[in-house]
């Protein structure tokens, strides 16, 4: 049950696998905006699969044996839009917006 790179990465360092057992995955690198204080962007890894997407610290936190993930986004049922600034056609930022709580990742 190998995991298999199909198409090339998607933005942000992003890669998409297909794997077997789990199925279609992305992994890679996003910035998260933190949700108290100053409101700065944080580099963290992400992992989405089965409707969900996990996050750590950085992707050798993800691979250390025992490690729990830091967070865990259910995309089920939830509503994302992207961010268009003003004057510009492209966007690198998007909103996830679950029941209770919004995340700004780019």
């Amino acid at each position: 049950m190998s995991k298999k790179s199909r198409g090339s990465s998607s933005g942000g360092g992003l890669k998409r696998t297909v794997s077997e057992k789990d199925g279609p995955c992305i992994e890679g690198y996003l910035d998260k905006k933190q949700a108290s204080g100053m409101h700065n962007w944080q580099k963290k890894y992400f992992v989405g699969k089965k409707g969900l997407l996990k996050y750590w610290k950085n992707e050798a936190e993800r691979n250390t044996s025992g490690s729990k993930y830091k967070k865990t986004i259910n995309l089920r049922g939830a509503k994302i839009k992207k961010v268009v600034k003003e004057g510009s056609s492209k966007s690198s930022e998007f909103i996830i917006f679950t029941t209770d709580k919004e995340y700004h990742l780019r």
